[in-house]
């Protein structure tokens, strides 16, 4: 099984990297982040509560953020927080027009990483609902998805690019004690970048942020 991931993990790279030489000359997005989580240590099989409040905003950062713990670090999800390991509080979620900027060439680099996105995306999107043949299948044809998603939004050799911001303060504490929030802003951009794309990519973003925030002994 770890053999067949391996090459398919190497297929869909270079799959990426051959979009890449061909999306070369069009415009493409950029992405930014600041802030920084603080590591937690968690062992196989613990518990996590996730809890996510926003202005009304439609999301589904809850269960990606809960999916990825699964699939990424074997943690297990708890339905509510007094039986839970470790509590990952997302607060004041929002997703804002933050104004337009030049834009340039999407770069190999750029591509790749839309690329392994999806292939993780798509592989993790096919385990859930075929197993590991599904995992295959998801990541395969997720890594063409992601470089396809942000060659869609790469129209011209230059322009300006629309910039969406997605702001939250974070907190992840191991259960019944206190830690501090971390305020957290990322941006993307492409051309024509519509809202509902851009809260995809940049929730997604935000749930790998968490998810690298958990070191597992």
């Amino acid at each position: 099984m770890r053999k067949m991931l391996y090459e398919a993990m190497r297929f869909a790279v270079l799959l990426c990297v051959l979009c890449a030489a061909g999306c070369a000359g069009k415009s493409s997005g950029f992405s930014g982040s600041s802030g920084d989580l603080p590591t937690v240590t968690a062992r196989q099989g613990d518990s996590v509560y996730v809890s996510v409040t926003n202005g009304g905003m439609r999301t589904a950062l809850k269960d990606t953020i809960a999916n990825y713990l699964e699939s990424e670090k074997l943690l297990r999800r708890a339905s509510d927080r007094s039986n839970a390991d470790f509590v990952v509080e997302v607060r004041g979620l929002s997703l804002e027009h933050a104004g337009t900027r030049k834009t340039g060439g999407m770069s190999g680099r750029e591509a790749l990483s839309g690329g392994v996105m999806g292939a993780g995306l798509g592989a993790l999107t096919g385990g859930l609902i075929g197993g590991n043949k599904g995992a295959l299948i998801g990541l395969a044809s997720g890594a063409a998805l992601g470089v396809g998603a942000m060659a869609a939004t790469s129209n011209s050799s230059s322009g300006k690019a629309d910039v969406w911001e997605l702001r939250a303060d974070v907190c992840i504490s191991r259960a019944g004690e206190q830690a501090d929030a971390v305020s957290l802003r990322l941006q993307d951009a492409a051309q024509n970048l519509r809202r509902e794309d851009a809260q995809i990519q940049l929730e997604d973003r935000l749930a790998m942020q968490i998810v690298q925030a958990f070191r597992i002994r």
